[in-house]
């Protein structure tokens, strides 16, 4: 079942709209396309931690080496993340199933830090969190494990 764009609104508003400054997400979510497939948060996590350029640790990798992290930090791990499954759902499309719209993957800008997240056919948001190296049920678990949104609010939320 194709999610609408009312649903991604309803969705995201449901679970961030008391991390947004201003009070409701209406003014910072974008939804680009008219629609959304949902995608598991197993395929989506395993799609991730399976691909060389997602792995966990990167940027921890950087630091031991005496490297500046900033070379690959969480707005260039949540940027890859969201074309590599986008890039999976182009692939699908053509290979195994038929999808008629994209996977609902997006990213979450705060004022610290930058998350990915996807929701899946029950209408749980999943986040993936590079940084804090975390991928958990948002909708179920809630800011228990959002280490991500203390100090800062939703800015902008992107599918």
């Amino acid at each position: 079942m194709a999610l609408t764009m009312d649903d991604v609104w309803t969705i995201l508003a449901r679970d961030f709209g008391n991390y947004v400054s201003d009070g409701g997400v209406t003014p910072i979510t974008f939804p680009f396309d008219n629609g959304y497939t949902p995608i598991s948060g197993d395929v989506v996590f395993h799609t991730l931690v399976n691909d060389p350029d997602l792995q966990p640790g990167i940027n921890a990798n950087l630091r031991t080496r005496g490297k500046n992290p900033d070379i690959y930090d969480c707005d260039d791990y949540a940027i890859t993340a969201k074309a590599k499954i986008s890039s999976k759902g182009f692939a699908d499309s053509n290979n195994v199933i038929s999808l008629d719209s994209p996977y609902c993957v997006g990213v979450i800008v705060t004022i610290n830090h930058i998350v990915n997240f996807s929701i899946d056919a029950a209408g749980n948001v999943w986040i993936i969190d590079f940084l804090y190296g975390v991928f958990y049920n948002f909708t179920q678990q809630g800011n228990q494990s959002a280490a991500w949104l203390y100090g800062g609010s939703v800015k902008l939320i992107f599918v």
